[in-house]
């Protein structure tokens, strides 16, 4: 049997260890049992799995394995692990390991493990359900406590569904409610839980989501344990479900011809209510719960025409009506716009000042010219008709938070790639922002990083370019290089252990240790500044320069992030890249020992001592020096050799010199012998 996850991995269940059954660690307290699955605690994608505690098995526990195309929020893990309420599904520990028979490396969540089952299994088929005392002690009062201390903490729960709560016991005297942190948040709200925002935005373009957001779920969710299913599920599809939240807002689409009583009414009005500055908050709910009763408040809707503006074969009478068929007929808008028809439904039937002025403003810039001209006015239309809905281009559509988050998943989607400069270029998110009645500050503080950035982006060199802009825009995004296909980078303690491991799946020999994924990486998440290896990097010639700008930036995270641990293989690895920097060295011994060196390094695994050996600026001018007195020595040589061949080719000549200077002397010598002999005889 195999497990397989939404990324089409296929983890096997089983592996053999001499008893039947696969154990794997985590962190040495876990023991987690891959052939013992939980299929009752799945949360899609993610898949549950016996756990046992090594100190105390008597706790139920269970791991959740997390499929690595849709990262996991384990940044959110470190503030949850200290959210201890009975009636919340504790998160415990996480770390990333390999799965038996896979060579896949997954992030694996502990967590502990509900004592009995789901409240409903199956959020569309009829279940029991609850009475209004019930859920209020078993849900809502649990549900207040929770919310508050996750909020507090800057954490956004994005899964209270119905199908995601869990009984504490098989007596279901109690109701926990489940995960929060397999996947990005709200990737797997069903719709009738997700605001009418949330539905229209692209999968992944829900951005970090808002503490209203798990109010409006709690809302829902409420409703469906006092009917016995999700709301959502008496539509045919999730596009007629959204047009009846536009239509008629969220309270009425959803709670339809359910008989609510007044006191179960006030809240789930309140919770519902399509606008979030009206939307209840945790201390509205707990005033709630605290006795307050006041009149159920009917929620205010948009402006309605007198007159139905026919498009798409749809009769539409608002605003947000209008601007959302208009994003799923894109190319069918301008001929509307041409023509007045729309400007003549804005002021006649519709008679909304500020929705006329809005589309005035849109019209700012021209429709004519092109494709591009005519994207950029069609997605500013679409902003001024519904100033609340999602930023739309075409088949995407998300939150500013939402639109670096879409990327960030597609991260090697040229056409997401392209989608994403094409919003920055036609400043749609700066319109969008200019439309709200009020901007949240981290959206604020996205559109100046992405500002800041645009210099960069279309910047092809190491440590730039939009890779980098991906992973300042999103700061929990794993490395996601192609080195890493077998593997899982969560954070930046991760990266030195998975080039480790490239490198010995490669056998020691590479052609690149850090690609430009690496490098953007390494340059948002580091500590230490790398500008200069990146700039070494870029440069092609000689050859070696870029290797071994790539294993300073190593060593450099080597000292900061793992000063004792040691990397045999990428040192191996690392060594054969930097094999023509030796040939640097012109002294045949010299390159010997420093072979010999780079051998013994290479066995301690010490990243540093490699660069140590192979850049030792004193070496090398030792050596160049030495090669400059060899090259003086041999011109000398050679001016003497030059000299011996040509006295060879002149021999007669030279013999003729020679011997006329040797006869010469010779001569020179007799004559003073016989002055001496005379003198000596004149004295005797």
């Amino acid at each position: 049997m195999a497990v397989k996850i939404a990324g089409g991995e296929e983890a096997p269940n089983q592996v053999e260890n001499g008893s039947g059954g696969g154990v794997i660690s985590l962190k040495g307290r876990y023991d987690i049992y891959t052939s013992q699955p939980l299929p009752d605690y799945d949360s899609s994608p993610a898949r549950a799995f016996h756990v046992r505690h090594k100190r105390d098995s008597t706790r139920k526990l269970m791991a959740y394995l997390c499929d690595p195309k849709l990262p996991p929020r384990l940044d959110t893990i470190s503030a949850l692990h200290r959210v201890d309420h009975r009636n919340f599904v504790r998160v415990l520990d996480w770390d990333v390991l390999e799965w038996p028979g896979t060579g896949q490396r997954f992030p694996i969540i502990v967590c502990e493990c509900p004592m009995g089952k789901r409240v409903l299994v199956n959020p569309a088929e009829k279940h029991e359900a609850l009475l209004e005392e019930q859920v209020t002690r078993m849900l809502v009062e649990p549900a207040v406590a929770i919310l508050r201390e996750l909020h507090t903490i800057g954490v956004y729960h994005g899964r209270i569904r119905p199908d995601n709560l869990f009984y504490d016991s098989d007596e279901r005297a109690d109701i926990l409610i489940g995960e929060c942190y397999t996947t990005p948040f709200g990737m797997q709200q069903l719709p009738s839980c997700s605001t009418i925002e949330a539905i229209q935005c692209t999968p992944g373009g829900r951005g970090h989501g808002s503490a209203s957001d798990d109010l409006y779920a709690l809302g829902a969710t409420m409703l469906a344990l006092l009917t016995g299913r999700d709301p959502g599920s008496t539509f045919k599809t999730e596009e007629e479900l959204l047009h009846a939240k536009l239509t008629y807002g969220s309270y009425s689409a959803l709670v339809q011809g359910t008989r609510v009583s007044l006191s179960m009414m006030e809240p789930l009005r309140g919770l519902l209510n399509d606008d979030p500055r009206e939307r209840w908050s945790v201390d509205d709910l707990g005033m709630w719960l605290g006795g307050r009763r006041l009149s159920p408040k009917q929620q205010a809707m948009p402006p309605k025409a007198s007159r139905a503006l026919k498009f798409a074969g749809r009769d539409l009478f608002m605003a947000r009506e209008v601007a959302h068929t208009f994003g799923q007929h894109w190319d069918q808008i301008l001929p509307l716009v041409q023509e007045g028809t729309l400007d003549t439904w804005l002021r006649r039937s519709l008679a909304d000042e500020d929705r006329v002025e809005a589309v005035n403003v849109a019209k700012g810039v021209s429709y004519e010219g092109g494709q591009e001209n005519a994207d950029r006015f069609v997605g500013r239309l679409l902003i001024s008709l519904d100033p609340e809905r999602p930023i739309q281009l075409r088949d995407y559509a998300g939150t500013v938070e939402g639109v670096c988050r879409v990327l960030a998943l597609n991260n090697r989607d040229n056409f997401m790639r392209q989608t994403f400069r094409r919003i920055l270029s036609m400043g749609l998110i700066p319109y969008w922002l200019e439309m709200q009645a009020k901007n949240d500050p981290d959206d604020l503080r996205l559109l100046a990083k992405m500002e800041k950035g645009k210099h960069l982006m279309n910047q092809n060199r190491y440590g730039a370019g939009l890779e980098r802009m991906i992973y300042d825009l999103n700061n929990w995004l794993p490395c996601r290089s192609p080195l890493f296909d077998r593997d899982y980078v969560p954070n930046i303690d991760y990266l030195l252990d998975a080039l480790e491991r490239y490198a010995e799946r490669s056998g020691g020999h590479v052609d690149v240790l850090v690609d430009k994924e690496i490098a953007a990486y390494i340059s948002i998440h580091s500590k230490r500044p790398m500008s200069d290896e990146f700039r070494d990097m870029d440069l092609n010639d000689p050859p070696y320069i870029s290797a071994l700008a790539q294993l300073s930036i190593l060593a450099k995270l080597h000292d900061s992030l793992a000063p004792r641990q040691r990397f045999p293989n990428l040192c191996q690895a690392a060594a054969s890249m930097l094999k023509p920097a030796i040939e640097r060295f012109h002294s045949r011994e010299t390159r010997k020992k420093i072979l010999d060196r780079i051998e013994k390094a290479t066995k301690s695994g010490r990243l540093a001592e490699l660069v140590a050996i192979i850049d030792n600026r004193d070496e090398l001018q030792a050596d160049e020096n030495g090669f400059q007195r060899a090259c003086l020595d041999f011109a000398r040589l050679v001016g003497i050799q030059a000299k011996v061949y040509r006295d060879i080719r002149d021999r007669k000549k030279l013999a003729l010199l020679r011997g006329g200077q040797i006869a010469s002397g010779l001569a020179g010598i007799i004559g003073m012998v016989a002055v001496t002999i005379v003198a000596m005889i004149k004295l005797i």
